[in-house]
């Protein structure tokens, strides 16, 4: 006989199991990585870097950039998650971005890590969850 599963333990409900763990199971379809490094501009080079190889594998190729940075990115489908300085934008934004890329069919995406202090750290824990822990330390 099957056990009956005991009250909190159904993997698919969509209740939340604690407040602030609304949306934290939501993860794009595409692949996503977060991409941490030394310098804003060798985290720009690398992730243009490793979008065009993707696209040339023929994957359709996105990235989550901060505001700062997004211009670095022309030519590639760029989602800005909003300003460094204002980190409430990228708490907000996120799952809304994670979405459209879905909505778009991105298969590959990698998105800017940020500094892990105060907000940063709800951010960055957001997307690390996201990405399935998958960062790329340069």
């Amino acid at each position: 006989a099957l056990a009956a599963a005991s009250p909190g333990e159904d993997a698919d409900s969509p209740a939340p199991r604690s407040p602030g763990m609304k949306y934290t199971h939501y993860a794009p379809r595409g692949r996503l990585s977060v991409v941490q490094g030394p310098s804003s501009a060798e985290v720009t080079g690398w992730i243009r870097t490793a979008l065009a190889e993707a696209s040339a594998r023929g994957e359709r190729t996105a990235v989550l950039a901060f505001d700062e940075h997004a211009a670095g990115y022309a030519g590639e489908r760029v989602y800005a998650l909003g300003k460094l300085d204002a980190l409430h934008e990228a708490a907000q934004r996120l799952y809304g971005v994670l979405r459209r890329c879905d909505e778009e069919g991105v298969t590959y995406i990698l998105a800017e890590a940020c500094p892990p202090k105060g907000l940063g750290d709800a951010v960055m824990n957001r997307l690390l969850k996201a990405a399935g822990h998958r960062v790329v330390r340069l």
